[in-house]
């Protein structure tokens, strides 16, 4: 089974869809540090852990991506030759090669509206959508970015514009 996994890890690779699998290891984590930014809003900056293709976890506190959702692990997508994949699996490694080497920080949103997170200067949720391993929320600002990265076949979207995965009722 070990073996399998390694293989199927690799063909992935190979595939283009485990973006920075050949990545540098991050550095050590540094002491993470609150800082104040305009208004009662605190942003929380340091190394970033992934926990999912759009939550992270930075000083100890999980943040979720705002205006988007993302496969969670175990999601299946279709390769345009049929087969299934960890698609969850991936957008997860999407984020991470996001915020690989860079201080990341997020700034709490308004309730249930997410996160606004930020890594080397540029926001995380508009580089999920981007790259094809996120949706846009409905009444995100995000819809045009989603559509042309299904037009380009980017990400989860590589076997055609509904070739990805879509969130269910509950996000």
């Amino acid at each position: 089974m070990k073996r399998r996994l390694k293989s199927s890890a690799f063909l992935l690779v190979l595939a283009g869809l485990l973006p920075g699998a050949c990545a540098a290891p991050k550095p050590a984590p540094e002491a993470a540090k609150v800082q104040a930014v305009s208004g009662p809003a605190q942003a929380v900056s340091g190394p970033a852990t992934v926990t999912a293709g759009d939550s992270l976890i930075i000083a100890g506190e999980r943040f979720r991506l705002h205006g988007i959702a993302a496969p969670p692990p175990g999601s299946l997508c279709r390769l345009p030759s049929g087969r299934s994949y960890d698609c969850g699996r991936v957008a997860a490694t999407a984020l991470m090669d996001l915020t690989a080497g860079v201080e990341a920080s997020c700034e709490r949103g308004a309730q249930g509206r997410g996160d606004l997170c930020m890594a080397g200067g540029y926001d995380l949720s508009r580089g999920m959508v981007f790259t094809g391993w996120a949706v846009a929320l409905p009444d995100g600002p995000f819809a045009a970015l989603e559509k042309e990265a299904r037009q380009a076949r980017r990400g989860m979207w590589r076997s055609g514009p509904e070739g990805g995965w879509r969130p269910g009722p509950d996000g």
